[in-house]
C-alpha cells in the first residue's frame, strides 16, 4: 500500500544533522581563513569573491538539510560524503594556516564545493525519481472516511508530507 515507507534509526538522522552542521562549520572556518589571507591582494580578493558568491546561493545542501525524509532514506550516503568533504576542508584550513598557497586554496574550495554539490544533487534527483504516483487512499474508522492526498513528486507535498492538516479530507457518514 505505501511504496515509499522507510524504516530508519533516529540516530542515523541525528548523525546526518551533525554531519551537515560540521561541514558548515568547517566551510565557515575555511572561508574565514581565506578571507584573512586574501585581504591584502586585490586580484585574489576579486577571485575569491567570485567563488564565494557562487557558493552563497541557495545550495542543494539547504534543500537536503530541510528534508527529513531524504535525510533518513539516504543517511549513509549523506554522512559519507559530508564527512569526507568536511575532513578535506578541515585539513585545508590547517594547511592554509601554515602559509600554503592562497590561490590553490581558493581553487580547492571551489572544486570541493562543486563536487559535493554534484554528489548531493545526484542523491536529491534519485530521491525525487523514486516517488511513484499513487491514487488517493481512503480508509474508514467507525463512520469516518479519511482521504489522504495523492502521492507524487510535487515539492509542496514532499516538504509538507507529515503535516496533513491542510491536505486531508475527512467526511462523516
Amino acid at each position: 500500500m505505501f511504496l515509499n515507507t522507510i524504516v530508519y534509526d533516529e540516530q542515523q538522522y541525528e548523525s546526518v544533522k551533525r554531519s551537515i552542521s560540521t561541514y558548515r562549520e568547517n566551510f565557515k572556518n575555511y572561508r574565514s581563513e581565506l578571507e584573512r589571507r586574501v585581504d591584502d591582494d586585490e586580484e585574489l580578493k576579486f577571485f575569491y569573491s567570485n567563488i564565494i558568491s557562487e557558493s552563497i546561493k541557495v545550495s542543494i545542501l539547504d534543500k537536503i538539510s530541510s528534508d527529513k525524509l531524504l535525510q533518513k532514506k539516504y543517511s549513509n550516503d549523506l554522512i559519507k560524503f559530508l564527512n569526507f568533504y568536511s575532513g578535506v576542508l578541515s585539513k585545508e584550513t590547517n594547511f592554509l594556516k601554515h602559509n600554503s598557497d592562497v590561490e590553490n586554496s581558493i581553487n580547492i574550495l571551489h572544486s570541493n564545493n562543486d563536487k559535493l554539490q554534484n554528489k548531493l544533487k545526484d542523491i536529491y534527483i534519485q530521491f525525487e525519481t523514486n516517488f511513484s504516483k499513487n491514487d488517493d487512499y481512503n480508509f474508514e474508522l467507525d463512520n469516518i472516511v479519511v482521504t489522504l492526498p495523492e502521492g507524487d513528486n510535487n515539492e509542496g507535498n514532499q516538504v509538507d508530507r507529515f503535516n496533513l492538516s491542510n491536505r486531508i479530507n475527512i467526511q462523516f457518514k
